[in-house]
């Protein structure tokens, strides 16, 4: 399943974004700033600096990850 990825590489406001699951906004003046559980990860694309929702998610991304890159020792 391909996750979707936001880029708002501008200079300005970025435009009101909300979670496609349940309506929560996320980037909106008015939001406390917290995110629903159904964002895996939220980053700024200026600064590269991205936060794992969840730190279960993360852990399997990562061990996901290392075992399809892993490499066979010779």
């Amino acid at each position: 399943m391909a996750i979707p990825v936001v880029s708002l590489d501008f200079p300005g406001d970025p435009p009101t974004f909300s979670c496609p699951v349940c309506g929560h906004k996320i980037y909106d003046e008015e939001s406390d700033g917290s995110i629903c559980k159904h964002i895996v990860l939220i980053g700024e694309s200026f600064s590269g600096i991205y936060k794992w929702n969840d730190p279960t998610l993360e852990q399997v991304f990562q061990k996901r990850a290392d075992k399809l890159y892993e490499t066979e020792e010779e």
